[in-house]
């Protein structure tokens, strides 16, 4: 962990307390949710998952595989009680998705910018030193993620911008092919990557893999509300009303 302090430039950026804490291990209950673009070939899912749950990073454990057809997309939770032993499990899954998922062959409902779509760090216990701990795991998958050439975009703590506004600036949440569907990557984000350069990463878009989403925040919950309605519309205006931004519920996004 010494070692990536250093390299990351953390050393002489954190408190004294807080750099003595995460040295001494004191600094546990991380976790992250990996999503990848992804959720209809088993043999990729499979291999995954495998990818973490074989020990093959023993630092982190999985603890939920959340596998969505209709969105095409699987996430993957992962806890661990070190920022190296989170940003190994991550990184397993998020490199090797790389090697078996192209982006310009996806489809799917659900919006999504790149093959390792959203990697959000979170830590359980609510102390300084363990949100420091996931900033941390943030930004060292977010600089591999950059170092393997993937356009990487920062969020939360530390960041100044949320995760909704990185993705409205390649405007995620229009679908770019008929039927409400998203496919391939949108020519349009090239001009946006040139425009905003990427934290990591190359400021030029690689199809195959899209653009990454890496952030830090307090654990978020999701939650899919079944409506009774084949009305988009209204769906559309329902959700806007209770976010936050529309003026409904504090924290709702």
């Amino acid at each position: 962990l010494s070692r990536w302090l250093t390299r990351m430039g953390w050393s002489r950026t954190l408190t004294s307390a807080t750099r003595a804490s995460l040295l001494s291990g004191d600094a546990t209950c991380v976790a992250a949710n990996v999503y990848i673009s992804e959720g209809r070939d088993r043999e990729v899912i499979t291999r995954l998952t495998d990818a973490v749950a074989s020990g093959s990073s023993p630092g982190a454990r999985l603890g939920h595989v959340f596998v969505d057809d209709a969105y095409n997309r699987t996430g993957f939770t992962l806890v661990s009680s070190s920022v190296e032993g989170l940003v190994d499990g991550a990184l397993a899954v998020s490199m090797l998705a790389l090697d078996l998922v192209d982006l310009r062959r996806h489809s799917a409902t659900h919006p999504r910018l790149g093959v390792v779509d959203h990697v959000a760090c979170h830590p359980l216990v609510g102390d300084a030193a363990t949100m420091d701990a996931a900033r941390m795991a943030r930004d060292a998958i977010g600089k591999v993620l950059g170092e393997r050439g993937v356009a990487t975009y920062l969020y939360g703590v530390g960041a100044g911008v949320d995760l909704a506004s990185v993705r409205r600036r390649f405007g995620y949440f229009r679908a770019n092919s008929s039927g409400s569907q998203w496919r391939g990557a949108d020519a349009d984000w090239a001009q946006v990557l040139r425009r905003v350069p990427p934290d990591f990463g190359p400021a030029s878009l690689r199809g195959e893999w899209g653009i990454a989403c890496v952030g830090c925040v307090p654990w978020v919950v999701n939650h899919n509300v079944v409506l009774d309605t084949a009305d988009v519309d209204l769906a559309k205006r329902l959700a806007k009303e209770v976010s936050e931004r529309g003026g409904g519920l504090a924290g709702v996004q």
